[in-house]
């Protein structure tokens, strides 16, 4: 038991450590896309409403928060994985000389995610606070659903990094991952503008459950809901993991 905590912290704490020592570079490409939709959409759209810019930077908030939640923890535990697989060779090596077993490795890294999705979300919680000083955060929901949706999408990079080879066809897959929930998850308009069949399915996808949890005033069922898929998918990456690297 106690080697098992030694080696899942030795995982956590060389992600932490790459990611400190990079951090400027790690900050800028958290921030940047979703500060663009925040300020953009927020101000810029939010013009041309009935309803001024304020109201709607007020309601596209908690969903492009959501989002740089989702882009921080999949683009990073994504290219972590497969750099370290494909470039490094860090993963074989880690899971040969340390030894640290693959289910170690994966709760390390999850460990370490839910660590990164909170400082995003910092990040550009502080970052808005700049602009309107007067929006409202319910703190501790902020942090179940950051740290949930960080584990979801961390657990979804790592099957992504570990499967695929071909450079391309790993970036494409990110793409064709995070592009489309980021504007079909009611972050920018509301979900009933889509069909009914369309509508719940992507009421089934994490990022929505989050959004719409902060945006409600009884948000426990909905991080209840994030929450059982972030173990259920944490578990499915360490299956993934674990037969990627011994095979």
């Amino acid at each position: 038991m106690r080697r098992s905590i030694r080696s899942i912290g030795v995982t956590c704490e060389y992600v932490l450590y790459d990611y400190l020592i990079h951090l400027p570079y790690f900050t800028v490409r958290t921030l940047l896309s979703p500060a663009l939709y925040l300020f953009g959409f927020g101000l810029g759209v939010g013009a041309l409403t009935k309803s001024g810019g304020l109201a709607y930077f007020e309601y596209i908030f908690p969903g492009v928060l959501m989002i740089s939640v989702m882009q921080a923890s999949y683009t990073h535990f994504s290219t972590e994985v497969w750099i370290s697989r494909q470039v490094d060779k860090y993963l074989e090596l880690l899971m040969m000389v340390a030894p640290i077993y693959p289910l170690e490795a994966v709760a390390g890294y999850l460990i370490a995610s839910i660590l990164i999705s909170l400082f995003a979300a910092g990040c550009f919680v502080a970052m808005a606070l700049l602009v309107v000083p007067g929006l409202t955060v319910a703190l501790w929901w902020l942090i179940g659903f950051s740290a949930g949706l960080g584990v979801f999408f961390a657990a979804l990079g790592i099957i992504t990094g570990v499967i695929h080879k071909d450079p391309h066809l790993f970036s494409v897959t990110g793409t064709m991952i995070l592009l489309p929930i980021s504007f079909l998850c009611g972050v920018f308009f509301p979900l009933d503008v889509f069909p009914q069949a369309v509508r719940y399915l992507l009421e089934l996808i994490p990022l929505t459950q989050a959004v719409e949890g902060l945006r409600s005033s009884t948000p426990l069922l909905h991080l209840l809901y994030v929450w059982a898929l972030a173990v259920i998918t944490a578990v499915i990456a360490a299956k993934v993991f674990k037969r990627k690297i011994v095979s």
